[in-house]
């Protein structure tokens, strides 16, 4: 597909889904609690959100590693494999 495997061009539509999800689900829970943070009164709640953050982050975090991905024969590519592991 479009010069690729296809299973890589299955990977590649999914993982955009996935941030795109990711990123959408963000943004409407902060829309609907109008922007407020969980109380560290709420253990629970609160280990949730930092763990909801840390998702955040790697979904936008691995797009742009793979705008940057270099060649599977590139020196440095053990640097990226391991950072997309």
């Amino acid at each position: 597909i479009c010069g690729k495997a296809a299973w890589f061009a299955i990977h590649r539509t999914m993982m955009l889904c996935a941030a795109t999800f990711t990123i959408t689900g963000f943004i409407l829970i902060l829309i609907f609690k109008k922007g407020e943070w969980i109380s560290v009164d709420q253990p629970v709640q609160f280990a949730h959100s930092i763990f909801g953050i840390v998702v955040i982050c790697f979904a936008v975090i691995q797009p742009i590693m793979a705008i940057f991905r270099c060649a599977p024969d590139a020196p440095n590519r053990f640097i990226f494999n391991y950072a997309h592991g």
